[in-house]
């Protein structure tokens, strides 16, 4: 990952690193474009796997306990954002068009 400028902060890096360990995730995970990804936990890393993930295409579900971090997901556009709850995640999947979890 090229960072700008002659000498980045350690700040900027950081950020890279954690940018390219939750692409590396989706990579692997191979999702067609259009399909659902979930991401369990939204702190900084999540946010950034759900980011990507749309970015990629995906309609993404952002999982949480932390009505704090759910209500940042939202403001990122996740299509869903939930709690932890099976019923709840398995509903807000069958809203985006999947068949559940």
């Amino acid at each position: 990952v090229k960072l700008e400028g002659d000498n980045p902060s350690l700040d900027s890096a950081s950020y890279a690193v954690l940018a390219a360990v939750a692409y590396e995730a989706l990579w692997r995970m191979k999702i067609d474009k259009g399909g659902i990804l979930g991401v369990y936990g939204l702190g900084m890393l999540g946010q950034m796997a759900g980011r990507l993930g749309q970015i990629e295409g995906l309609k993404v579900i952002g999982i949480n306990r932390s009505a704090t971090k759910r209500e940042v997901a939202g403001k990122f556009g996740f299509d869903e954002v939930v709690a932890p709850d099976a019923e709840e995640i398995k509903a807000a999947a069958e809203r985006l068009g999947g068949k559940g979890v």
